[in-house]
Formats: C-alpha cells, sequence, structure tokens
C-alpha cells in the first residue's frame, strides 16, 4: 500500500514539474526559415522580415497542435507567444501555429536587422533568449510533398500546383510561394 501512494505521490509530482516546464528552444538550428530550413551559417539562414519562420525543441506550446482560426494572426496563440529582440527594438511574433515540439510564426517586418535573439513563452513560462540573425531578405522555397527536397513548388494565382500532370498554362499568371521573403508592410 505505501509503495502505491509513493507510486501515486511521484506520479503527480512528475506530472505537475512537466506541466509548468520552462519552454526550451533547439540551441544552434532551432529557430529557421519555414521553407528550406537553412542551418544558421549557410547560404539564406537568416530570418527575413516578415516571413514564416519556425522554432523547435520541447515545452514551446500545448499537446495537439493548435492552428490559428482565422486573421488577421494573433500575438498569442493558446497561451503560446514569441518575442524578438533586436538592436533594442522587442517585437511580438504572430502566430500561425503552435504544438509542444513547435510553434511557427510570422516575424514583424518592423524589427530592424542585425543580430539579436528571441525567446517563446506557454503559460507563463518563458524560454532562455536563443541568438536570431534577422536579414532583410532570405530565399527559401516549399518543396512538394513538404519533403524539404526535390521538386520546387510553383503555383498559379488560385494556389493549384504546377507538376509534370499539370503543367504551366503560358495564358495564366503563376506564383511561386515562397519563404523569407522581405515583406513590407507599414501597418502590420
Amino acid at each position: 500500500m505505501k509503495s502505491r501512494l509513493m507510486c501515486a505521490f511521484y506520479g503527480c509530482l512528475i506530472t505537475l514539474i512537466s506541466a509548468t516546464a520552462q519552454p526550451v528552444i533547439r540551441p544552434g538550428n532551432g529557430v529557421l526559415n519555414s521553407a528550406s530550413y537553412p542551418s544558421p551559417g549557410l547560404l539564406a539562414s537568416g530570418i527575413a522580415q516578415g516571413p514564416i519562420f519556425v522554432l523547435f525543441r520541447t515545452g514551446l506550446g500545448p499537446s495537439p497542435l493548435v492552428q490559428a482560426p482565422s486573421l488577421p494572426l494573433l500575438t498569442t496563440l493558446s497561451d503560446t507567444s514569441i518575442s524578438v529582440t533586436v538592436g533594442g527594438t522587442t517585437l511580438p511574433a504572430y502566430l500561425v501555429y503552435t504544438l509542444a515540439s513547435q510553434v511557427a510564426a510570422i516575424l514583424p517586418s518592423a524589427i530592424p536587422t542585425g543580430a539579436g535573439t528571441i525567446t517563446v513563452t506557454y503559460k507563463n513560462q518563458t524560454s532562455a533568449s536563443v541568438p536570431i540573425q534577422v536579414v532583410g531578405s532570405a530565399f527559401g522555397t516549399y518543396t512538394y510533398g513538404a519533403s524539404d527536397s526535390g521538386q520546387g513548388i510553383a503555383t498559379d494565382l488560385s494556389y493549384g500546383v504546377n507538376t509534370v500532370i499539370h503543367p504551366h498554362v503560358p495564358s495564366r499568371r503563376h506564383g511561386c510561394p515562397v519563404g523569407n521573403r522581405a515583406r513590407r508592410n507599414p501597418g502590420e
């Protein structure tokens, strides 16, 4: 009986500790361009002003996934928020989705370029700050099937994907979903 009580006590203690654990952003390559995930130091590896970026590690948000329900995007989603500081300017990011191991957000285009830091807060617990390099622009492209390699995605203006089976038709206008393309919206 005593051992069952001890097991129940330790089980509750572990649950309580994990429920209030501080979020952890993966050091080194835990903040990446959402399109092509270039590691820091590689070509186009900075996070540009205005696009979607992704944070990775543990305790970053809820389980299961919670997506932004509608536009405009908010700076807090399911008790998760992100704060970016560059050159003395601190701004919140606009959250796209959040879950325990990954958070995606849009970096405000008003944040200055240069070296800075980023933190994530989940249920009033804030992660340690992690370095981030904000750049004016950095190319990244999404791939067919979200495989991070292979055929890039090119779409028509209705977001129909061009493939070998559904090729480009010259009379239609096309776009290319590109990540980390600087977006200049003064009214964000």
